[in-house]
């Protein structure tokens, strides 16, 4: 099941809580399904490895992104350098779902940022273009 993603719209921690708790309970299955996997016939299991793999990924990820609270100082470094190393392999569609909301979060903070920081025109300058284009033939 995809979560909702509109409510983490305008907010970076939000979004990054909804990622984290999403790779916290998915390490937890993946444990879960490896604690309560049939014991194998010597050999002769092919899935065992795949999964027990697939299981150290989802814990590695989840600790790594639950280290980049965007909150704390240096976490947006940390989340951008996490999507960075950790997108390949990515499989499931929920995590790549929240993955998408939560950069999807930062890439507009980050305009907004660009925006506000933008110089002034002086009003004058505005203006006297503005008649000048008017009065031409």
């Amino acid at each position: 099941m995809i979560p909702a993603l509109i409510p983490y719209a305008d907010s970076l921690h939000a979004a990054w809580v909804a990622l984290t708790a999403y790779l916290e309970q998915r390490s937890r299955e993946l444990h879960d399904e490896v604690r309560h996997y049939p014991t194998p016939i010597a050999h002769c299991d092919d899935q065992l490895p795949g999964l027990i793999e697939q299981r150290t990924r989802a814990i590695a990820r989840f600790r790594q992104c639950a280290g980049c609270d965007p909150q704390q100082p240096g976490g947006q470094q940390r989340l951008q350098r996490f999507f960075a190393e950790s997108a390949i392999g990515v499989d499931d569609t929920t995590e790549v779902a929240l993955r998408n909301a939560v950069q999807a979060v930062m890439s507009l903070q980050a305009s907004q940022v660009a925006l506000f920081s933008m110089p002034l025109a002086k009003p004058g300058l505005i203006s006297r273009g503005v008649q000048q284009q008017e009065h031409r033939p």
